[in-house]
């Protein structure tokens, strides 16, 4: 017969205050960094200025680009309270980036690639905004310009875009949009931005 020796209360009182304080430095440590990641999200540059911006979405239409929204616009900033006012089709403070450039559609460079048809080509998102967009955000040119008022076909492409392109510069490049059968050009671009 083998007799065992009970565990002292000494030693479980122990090992249950180890366990308790490292369970109190984890949540700490995990604490420690939310505070860094949400101090981080706050005060990392965006690209894009946010600060002191109302955004009314109005359904999801061309509406906004055209003679209403020029009527709406004029009338937003006819209010001493409103100092700018820029339209856009979709909207751009979502919370999550949902419908944000879901116009899909597929740029080329060269007409001939539109005859091409390749299924594994990635699409390309397309986000409509009046001209006074880029200077309402006061988002940054990287290289070009940007577009000129009253010019429809001329586009604005961010660095991610032309790194993807492959091409060394797309400032000034044609280009033909295989969905609107119609060709434009990148008139600029613009340094990446995180709008959410």
């Amino acid at each position: 017969n083998k007799q065992f020796q009970p565990v002292s209360s000494v030693l479980i009182g122990k090992i249950l205050l180890i366990v308790q304080i490292s369970i109190g430095s984890l949540f700490i440590i995990c604490a420690m960094l939310m505070a860094a990641q949400l101090f981080f999200m706050k005060n990392k540059e965006k690209g894009i200025d946010t600060n002191n911006v109302t955004q009314l979405y109005l359904g999801k239409s061309d509406w906004q680009l055209n003679q209403k929204g020029d009527i709406l616009k004029q009338t937003l900033l006819a209010s001493p309270y409103i100092t700018e006012v820029t339209r856009t089709v979709e909207a751009v403070l979502s919370p999550s980036g949902i419908d944000y450039g879901n116009r899909i559609i597929n740029i080329y460079f060269d007409k001939q690639q539109i005859r091409q048809n390749d299924p594994s080509r990635p699409e390309d998102y397309l986000f409509l905004a009046d001209e006074d967009f880029f200077k309402f955000f006061r988002i940054r040119l990287k290289s070009g310009d940007f577009p000129s008022p009253g010019h429809p076909n001329e586009y604005m492409i961010n660095e991610t875009g032309e790194k993807l392109s492959g091409l060394p510069e797309l400032a000034n490049q044609k280009i033909y949009i295989s969905a609107q059968n119609t060709s434009g050009r990148i008139t600029g671009v613009i340094k990446d931005y995180h709008y959410t």
